[in-house]
């Protein structure tokens, strides 16, 4: 009730709270709250909220004083307002259990999560009845459930010899003798059950309707041996001649209004008018090469799904977090690592900098025994910090890290790109500089980055080095390279630094095909060509970049759409 004047800004907070961790406890929503946006959340709720959750003696308290702050919390926020004549009865049984549960348990001390085990526990034997089976018309039932009562007309779906009668039931630890002693221990006591739920069968109703599919996987089904008369080829056209209960469904309605419907999208056609920001990041460039109709719907539109509350890290989070702690070492290290012990105090410095009241969280701590292992087991940061040593003993040095960059613009471009790259190493000997990018999961091969094209992101980093938009030496330069440092786990092949050794004279033809990519692309998005042309296209069980996008059901996108197969 007291939301109610608020009802329009309610879907923008709930998306505020999903994002921010609504699962991390009242003073993380209470942040949150307040920081949302230009419409923050009413001072008066955050003041009754904070007056519930402040409440002294919440830590542990009586079941008795447990069921008098619950009824206080929900008069202070309006709860349950007004109630119809069923929800009446159901709120009415709620605050019984509240009684009985006060009455039961009276002086018991229990902490927050041990109170509301024992309210949980108590409702799983109630029942809240409701007018929904009773109108519908159609009820689905098992077996045994069957047995006494009385239909007007009964389907028995999948009447199948391998279905009915069942095979008879695994028992390895039991003997033959054993196994007839069990009801479905043996084939010759699954088909003697199988009969006896026939005849209560026939005698349901005065019109029973077998039904079985005539094939599965291609091959030929053999119908029950308790029906002994001929099968017939029936069609069910639900949609065009739907029985009466089936009418009542919203989507067979939808059919009946519209019987035209059901035919194949139309291609879509280019005609957005799109308005291009001067400069884009280079991720949402690497967005709209891989698909421009997700990019301009998640990045220029701003149409993302909504977040689910989930347990644990979001993968971008732990991504995030890693990458911005080892940033900030390499900073805090320089150019010249030290020696083992205090390099690695450094590093676990630099995590806790960087997680800040985060480390309080306990799907953060998980995280920090990954990162950093215990007796048992090898941590991953630390076993990244030996790599970089014998690295650094080979003479490469650190350049920067997290090297931020904008202006990046080439000839016929209708945007220029700003990004940040993950680091620079920089070989004084050889000359050779190196663009890193760190990488939580999997990182391409050679064939996909050289080949294929289908990297878009080191492409950019390298034309922003060469074009001057990040300070380097230009002059001891004397080869410019990319590729990835992979921190998957500590495991030998999750945690590897891969730059290509056979490919580096490669890169030169990497990016001007990049280079034209990007210009074709502003072309493209100026004449509102927004067509899924997704890359990697998806070829048989690789979905490929429509593995994570939840646009699927709008694009209109089909694997068909794309070019074929390459291994056919």
């Amino acid at each position: 009730q007291a939301l109610i004047p608020h009802q329009g800004s309610l879907a923008a907070w709930d998306r505020l709270f999903r994002e921010k961790r609504l699962d991390q406890g009242w003073q993380h929503l209470k942040t949150a709250a307040r920081g949302a946006g230009g419409d923050p959340a009413p001072s008066g709720i955050l003041g009754d909220l904070e007056e519930l959750w402040t409440h002294p003696g919440l830590s542990a308290a009586t079941a008795q004083i447990w069921a008098a702050w619950l009824q206080a919390a929900w008069r202070v926020l309006g709860f349950p307002g007004v109630l119809e004549e069923g929800e009446k009865l159901q709120f009415e049984r709620i605050r019984a259990l509240l009684r009985e549960f006060a009455a039961a348990l009276a002086d018991e001390v229990l902490p927050p999560a041990g109170a509301l085990s024992w309210l949980q526990q108590g409702m799983k034997g109630e029942i809240l009845g409701g007018p929904g089976i009773q109108e519908a018309g159609v009820q689905v039932l098992g077996w045994l459930e069957m047995r006494g009562l009385d239909f007007d007309r009964v389907f028995c779906l999948g009447m199948n010899s391998g279905n009915f009668p069942d095979a008879a039931r695994p028992l390895p630890l039991l003997s033959r003798a054993e196994r007839e002693q069990v009801l479905g221990g043996t084939q010759e006591s699954q088909d003697r059950f199988a009969r006896e739920q026939f005849g209560y069968l026939l005698a349901t109703a005065p019109r029973l309707i077998l039904t079985r599919p005539a094939q599965e996987n291609q091959e030929p089904q053999v119908g029950t041996p308790f029906f002994l008369k001929d099968w017939e080829e029936r069609r069910l056209p639900l949609l065009s001649r739907p029985d009466g209960a089936w009418v009542r469904v919203p989507f067979v309605q939808a059919a009946l209004a519209r019987p035209e419907g059901g035919e194949t999208p139309a291609e879509l056609q280019g005609a957005l008018a799109l308005t291009l920001p001067e400069e884009l990041h280079i991720t949402q460039v690497a967005s709209a090469l891989s698909c421009r109709f997700r990019f301009v719907l998640e990045d220029l539109l701003g149409i993302r799904e909504l977040p689910e509350i989930e347990v644990g890290l979001d993968p971008r989070q732990r991504g995030q977090k890693l990458h911005e702690t080892l940033a900030r070492f390499v900073r805090l290290a320089g150019p010249e690592l030290p020696p083992p012990a205090a390099a690695e105090a450094l590093l676990r410095q630099a995590a806790q900098e960087v997680l800040g009241s985060a480390a309080a969280d306990i799907h953060w701590q998980a995280e920090w025994r990954r990162w950093f292992g215990d007796e048992h087991t090898p941590g991953l940061l630390p076993a990244w910090l030996d790599r970089e040593r014998e690295r650094l003993a080979k003479g490469w040095r650190w350049l920067g890290a997290e090297v931020a960059f904008r202006g990046l613009a080439r000839p016929g471009w209708s945007f220029s790109l700003r990004g940040r790259l993950d680091r620079l190493d920089f070989h004084p000997q050889t000359g050779e500089l190196i663009v890193w990018d760190y990488k939580t999961g999997g990182i391409p091969n050679g064939v996909q980055v050289f080949e294929k094209r289908e990297e878009f992101q080191l492409p950019g980093y390298l034309w922003a080095v060469r074009e001057g938009r990040i300070p380097v030496p230009v002059e001891e330069v004397g080869a410019l390279c990319a590729g990835f440092i992979c921190l998957k786990s500590s495991r030998e092949d999750h945690l590897q630094h891969q730059d290509y050794p056979g490919k580096k004279d490669c890169w030169n033809d990497v990016l001007a095909a990049w280079e034209e990519e990007v210009r074709l692309l502003g072309e493209l998005l100026a004449a509102g060509d927004v067509r899924p042309a997704p890359r990697p296209a998806p070829a048989r069980k690789d979905e490929g970049a429509c593995r994570y996008c939840r646009l699927k059901l709008i694009c209109g996108f089909s694997a068909t759409d794309g070019s074929e197969d390459p291994e056919e």
